[in-house]
């Protein structure tokens, strides 16, 4: 891999150099931090219950967890975004198979995965040059290849 791609797959030093990106990220810290401050107000002041105090404090620390799980891929580079991407993408899957029933189709599911893996690999061999190359059009193939089966396995499952 020549230097060039590595920075742009791992290049975190130049994470703030857009001031897009500062501003975006000190907003949603200091958003953050406000927020706690005012529950904090609020409650010392009897403005809330303590039932309306725990949820709010529930809400601060959640965003408090998802904050850095989402913003640091971000910030580390693009190599850790699309891994972020891909992880997410397979959570969002498991959450959608379980709430309707999907995952009793087990083979289906592994297709689907697969499928949510290659196209993280194409979009990999698109960032480091920039441009289409010969691995990117092999992993489009595979995931038009990987679409096909879950077409196809659908319908046989539709019919049966």
């Amino acid at each position: 891999m020549d230097p060039i791609a590595r920075e742009r797959l791992f290049g975190f030093r130049h994470a703030f150099d857009s001031p897009v990106t500062l501003w975006i990220t000190v907003a949603v810290i200091a958003a953050l931090l406000i927020a706690s401050v005012i529950i904090w107000l609020l409650h010392t002041r009897g403005r809330t219950s303590d039932k309306l105090h725990d949820e709010l404090v529930k809400r601060v620390v959640s965003w408090a967890v998802m904050t850095p799980l989402l913003l640091g891929p971000v910030l580390l580079g693009a190599a850790w975004t699309i891994m972020a991407v891909a992880i997410l993408s397979v959570l969002c899957y498991r959450e959608f198979a379980r709430a309707t029933g999907f995952f009793r189709y087990r083979s289906l599911s592994i297709v689907v995965v697969l499928g949510i893996i290659a196209t993280a690999f194409a979009i990999a061999a698109v960032i480091p040059s920039g441009s289409v190359s010969g691995s990117l059009v092999s992993c489009c193939s595979a995931i038009a290849s990987v679409i096909l089966v879950i077409w196809r396995t659908t319908l046989i499952f539709a019919r049966s």
